[in-house]
């Protein structure tokens, strides 16, 4: 028995060279290999317009032309040539096609590797289809075509892969399966009555509902144990993502964007987090199918705080480390006092956990032990305004404006995958840099590093930097604030670890870098390069030491000092310092920081 449609195959011939219509497809020279199969009834029909040998007619095509539609990169038919404001159609083949894909925030393109006409590849490919194979299949089979194959291939439209298209597709067809239902008599026999319900259905009638949720948590973590509470935020969110794969849209270490149609899927992710320990940031929106977008900035229900249930009275002991529930638990351990916490807290703290590093270094470690703790965050909101201006100055580059210049669901997708990789590699380069026995990884992002110098910091930066120019590159050229950012706190492993975290959630420049107790860096991305190669100058490091040593006594007087212009050796290394860092937008605090930096 033929398996029901599977609509990440949905756009066979893009794997070709063959048009996408079928116009050129020798489909006689192949009918003995045209396969009688639910999903191939999906590649021919999915499409409602004049030239393509077929149309929605059953309830399936109908749904796999609708989420065919919300995984696009643009909606059909919007670009047009700026030059004398002049329309033009792109539904067209156009002469500069693009095949490969452009890739919006590094501008990279790849090898085209479509499968060649009349090759025995095609063949290959129909069999493939023949055998009635699922989507893992798919995607191991022609990994390679559909990373590089561009969904569109118009001029202004090959900025997401074939990949990400068929993968989204997939995601909004279980969707709208699962929630919505249509009759093949409501359907009708014609385009235009296809057309015409197909309108009612994504402008009138089908309505989706879109998420941003933002996990966060109650415990102002002291001991190690109490870091546990990542664990329990990466276990919650890794959970929702298995539970919810098709819902799941777009996502990060604590945040998720959730698009589902009854409220009791969003309750059930409420409930994971309030079992968990979390509490949501939530902003929600309902909206028809034909107005759903990834931009949460404009949901309707902003700051929607979700907490969970919490007891209507808290009778004293209050748990000491969440203070949002009585204390009904003692914890002791050896000669230590009593601590009372809630059943929450309680069994994070008892849960065994792999930060043995983490806890061997703050709970054991010596006075003089520093640890570097490195955050890496995403601004979803910022992502989406940043994508959108990358996206029209590559069409403004090619000679086109637009009508609908926004980013949507395929672009968010897109970027996922690479920001998957950024942080895989990111993960691997500090392990390497570093060295594994000196590397706790505690979230996806963030690391805490067990520090040798004060310099650890630049090599960290570094590392950054390569990854951004590999990955973003044009994130160190934006002059507006980035979407990606990096917190580096160095701290005496003693140091309570919530100060920390406040730190480190309160930053806001596209680079901050804290030295507790001796003062913070904040520089945007596009003046990394210049920093570093300021770290490399050499200074004399007795210079250095004294401007760090008299800020201690006096800031106003280092100050002074450090703005002298007589010609004493001291002073030119101040000279030094003012002249490649003063550009950077740094100021003498963000300066004398940079010093102690060296200092070391």
């Amino acid at each position: 028995m033929s398996r029901e449609l599977v609509p990440e195959m949905h756009d066979m011939l893009k794997l070709t060279k063959y048009k996408h219509d079928f116009s050129d497809f020798p489909t006689d020279r192949f009918k003995g290999l045209i396969p009688k199969t639910e999903t191939w009834e999906g590649v021919i029909g999915h499409h409602l317009k004049e030239g393509f040998p077929a149309f929605p007619t059953t309830p399936s095509t109908f749904l796999l032309k609708i989420a065919d539609s919300l995984a696009s990169s643009f909606s059909r038919n919007k670009l047009k040539k700026s030059a004398k404001g002049v329309e033009e159609d792109y539904a067209e083949e156009d002469p500069a096609d693009k095949h490969t894909v452009n890739t919006l925030w590094c501008s990279k393109e790849g090898e085209d590797k479509r499968l060649e006409k009349e090759s025995p590849q095609i063949r290959a490919l129909l069999e493939f289809y023949n055998s009635d194979p699922g989507a893992e299949e798919f995607f191991a089979k022609y990994d390679n075509i559909l990373r590089t194959r561009a969904e569109d291939a118009h001029k202004g439209m090959n900025v997401t892969s074939l990949f990400t298209h068929c993968r989204l597709t997939g995601k909004f067809y279980r969707i709208l399966q699962k929630n919505f239902a249509v009759e093949p008599k409501e359907i009708g026999t014609t385009i235009d009555a296809v057309g015409r319900i197909l309108g009612d259905k994504t402008y009138s009638q089908w309505q989706l509902s879109i998420a941003n949720c933002r996990f966060r948590f109650h415990q102002k973590p002291v001991r190690a144990k109490d870091l546990n509470i990542f664990l329990q935020l990466e276990e919650t969110v890794g959970k929702i993502r298995c539970d919810f794969a098709d819902n799941v849209l777009f996502s990060t270490p604590e945040e998720l964007i959730f698009i589902y149609a009854k409220e009791e899927d969003l309750d059930r992710v409420l409930k994971m987090a309030a079992d968990n320990g979390l509490w949501l940031e939530l902003r929600v929106a309902r909206r028809l199918l034909g107005q759903l977008s990834p931009d949460v900035s404009r949901l309707d229900k902003i700051g929607q705080n979700f907490y969970g249930v919490t007891d209507e009275q808290i009778e004293p002991p209050i748990c000491e480390i969440c203070q949002m529930r009585q204390g009904t638990k003692e914890w002791k351990e050896g000669e230590g006092p009593i601590e009372y916490l809630c059943p929450t807290c309680y069994d994070i703290r008892d849960k065994r956990a792999p930060l043995t590093k983490l806890r061997y270094w703050i709970d054991e470690g010596g006075e003089g032990l520093s640890l570097l703790w490195v955050k890496i965050k995403l601004d979803y909101d910022l992502l989406n305004r940043v994508l959108n201006k990358f996206y029209v100055d590559y069409l403004k580059g090619l000679g086109l404006s637009t009508t609908e210049a926004t980013t949507r669901f395929s672009i968010i997708s897109e970027f996922q995958e690479g920001y998957d990789a950024f942080l895989r590699d990111f993960s691997k380069r500090i392990n390497n840099g570093f060295g594994g026995e000196n590397v706790q990884r505690v979230l996806g992002d963030f690391y805490c590093i067990k520090a040798e110098s004060t310099k650890d910091i630049l090599e960290v930066l570094k590392i950054y930097k390569e990854l951004l120019e590999g990955h973003f590159s044009k994130f160190l050229t934006l002059s507006i604030d980035s979407p990606l950012t990096l917190s580096i706190v160095l701290s005496p492993s003693k140091f309570p670890f919530f100060q920390c975290w406040r730190v480190i959630e309160d930053s806001e420049p596209d680079i901050h870098i804290a030295l507790v107790g001796h003062g913070e860096i904040t520089i945007k991305n596009k003046n990394l390069r210049e920093l570093l190669l300021a770290s490399e100058t050499r200074y004399r490091k007795t210079a250095l030491h004294k401007l760090a040593e008299v800020s201690r006594l006096s800031e106003a007087l280092a100050r002074l000092r450090f703005e002298d212009k007589s010609r004493d050796e001291d002073s030119q290394t101040y000279r030094q310092l003012r002249e490649r860092l003063l550009p950077l937008g740094m100021g003498f605090r963000d300066i004398l920081t940079f010093a102690r930096i060296l200092e070391d």
